[in-house]
C-alpha cells in the first residue's frame, strides 16, 4: 500500500508539474497573441497615422499660403504713402478731383498689425465718384470703404450757338457729386519691407 500511496502521489506530483507548466506556457502564449495582436492593430493604424499626418501637413501648407497671402496685402505701416499714391491714381483714372484732408491712426496701436483710417473727399460726376470707391476698395491692400456719403448737385449750363443744333442758346442740366470717404487700412508694424 505504501507503494501504491508513493506512486500515486508520484503521479499527482507529476501532473501538478504539467499543470503549472502549462498554465506559466498558456500565460506566456497569452502575451504574445496580445503582443502579436498589437503589432496587428499598430500596423493597421499607420496608414490612417499616415494619412492624418498629410492632411495637416496639407492643412499647414494652406494655413502658411493664407498667411503668405495676409502679408502681402499688410501694408508696412511706414509704406503708408504708396495707399495714399494708389488711391490718387485711381482719382485720376476715373477722372475725380481728390483731397485727403486727414489721415489718424487707430489708438490702438500696441500688436502686430493697426487701422488707419484715411478720410478723402472726392468731387466729379456722380457716376465716376461710385467707380472710383468701387476701385479703391478693390486695390490690393486690407483695407475697406467704412462709410461713405454722396451728395448731388444739378444746375443748368448755357450752350453755346455753335454746339445747339438750332442757332439759339439753350441750357443743358448737369449733375455734379461731392463725397466724403472713409477708408480703414490694415498696416503692419513691423519693420519688414512689404513682399510685393
Amino acid at each position: 500500500m505504501k507503494s501504491l500511496w508513493i506512486d500515486w502521489s508520484i503521479r499527482i506530483g507529476i501532473l501538478i508539474l504539467v499543470c503549472a507548466g502549462l498554465y506559466i506556457l498558456h500565460n506566456q502564449a497569452m502575451a504574445a497573441r496580445n503582443a502579436y495582436t498589437a503589432a496587428i492593430n499598430e500596423l493597421e493604424q499607420t496608414p490612417l497615422r499616415l494619412l492624418e499626418s498629410a492632411s495637416r501637413a496639407a492643412d499647414l501648407s494652406r494655413r502658411e499660403f493664407d498667411i503668405s497671402r495676409i502679408q502681402h496685402l499688410l501694408v508696412p505701416r511706414n509704406q503708408i504713402v504708396d495707399v495714399v499714391s494708389a488711391i490718387e491714381a485711381q482719382a485720376k483714372r476715373h477722372q475725380v478731383e481728390v483731397s485727403i484732408p486727414e489721415i489718424v491712426e487707430s489708438e490702438e496701436a500696441g500688436g502686430v498689425i493697426q487701422d488707419i483710417t484715411v478720410r478723402v473727399s472726392v468731387d466729379g460726376n456722380p457716376e465716376n465718384i461710385v467707380d472710383f470707391s468701387h476701385s479703391v476698395e478693390h486695390l490690393p491692400y486690407l483695407l475697406n470703404v467704412e462709410r461713405w456719403s454722396l451728395s448731388t448737385r444739378s444746375f443748368a449750363v448755357p450752350q453755346s450757338a455753335a454746339q445747339a443744333p438750332t442757332s439759339r442758346t439753350t441750357e443743358v442740366t448737369a449733375i455734379t457729386g461731392h463725397a466724403e470717404i472713409e477708408i480703414i487700412v490694415v498696416v503692419s508694424n513691423t519693420s519688414d519691407e512689404n513682399p510685393k
